[in-house]
């Protein structure tokens, strides 16, 4: 569940930082929600998966 959840927030930060650009809202400040994002998908690249019980 936990990695379905990473990568639903993955992608809400992506629309929201396109939105963010298309709206002109945050100016620089808004580079954050993609920094965020990369941030995710590095953990999820280096995060270990429980083993299945």
């Amino acid at each position: 569940m936990g990695h379905r959840l990473r990568w639903t927030l993955v992608w809400v930060l992506v629309v929201a930082w396109f939105v963010a650009q298309a709206a002109n809202i945050g100016g620089n400040a808004a580079h954050l929600i993609l920094l965020v994002a990369i941030g995710l998908l590095v953990y999820e690249l280096l995060a270990e998966d429980a083993p299945a019980a």
